[in-house]
């Protein structure tokens, strides 16, 4: 079941201090696969990135994640959705797949050979991703990063260092 409201680029309460620096830094992030946004609870990473994400002339697909998402389907489907929101270009067949393989592999193969056919330009803002614990949810995110193509950015938000391969993505720098 999709929550629609997870897929909302959250809205800023109050008075936010003005980050260029730090604007500008998520914005070479788009020249990378990855951009990741470490710090505790409380440090303003949500804040930060659906800022920035205001700042773009193109759509993010945003979703923000709690600990129901550690199931495969589940944290695919919402993936999916918050693609197919702005991409028309994404294959919505991917929805009738996304029960087919319970490890979530094939799922991500055909969400990176549907990204791929699209040349949009596609941000992906990943909320608390350090909510997700599930070895083949993390699997699948290592797999899609080995095989992003060049036009998808992924930014992932999270209190600590997640469990990827990120090694071999600086290498690819």
């Amino acid at each position: 079941m999709i929550i629609e409201t997870k897929l909302h680029i959250p809205k800023t309460k109050g008075n936010i201090i003005s980050r260029p620096h730090l604007y500008k830094r998520l914005d070479e992030g788009l020249n990378r696969k990855l951009t990741l946004i470490t710090s505790p609870a409380g440090y303003g990473k949500s804040t930060l990135l659906s800022e920035w994400a205001t700042t773009l002339d193109f759509q993010v697909a945003w979703v923000s994640f709690d600990e129901n998402d550690n199931d495969v389907l589940r944290f695919w489907h919402h993936v999916i959705k918050s693609l197919t929101r702005y991409s028309l270009e994404i294959d919505e067949r991917l929805f009738n797949n996304i029960e087919v393989d319970p490890s979530g592999h094939t799922l991500v193969a055909m969400l990176i050979n549907s990204l791929n056919r699209t040349s949009d330009k596609i941000v992906l803002a990943w909320d608390d991703l350090h909510k997700i614990s599930n070895a083949n949810i993390l699997s699948g995110i290592n797999y899609l990063l080995e095989h992003l193509p060049m036009h998808v950015h992924i930014y992932i938000a999270r209190r600590i260092q997640p469990q990827l391969a990120l090694s071999r993505l600086r290498v690819e720098e």
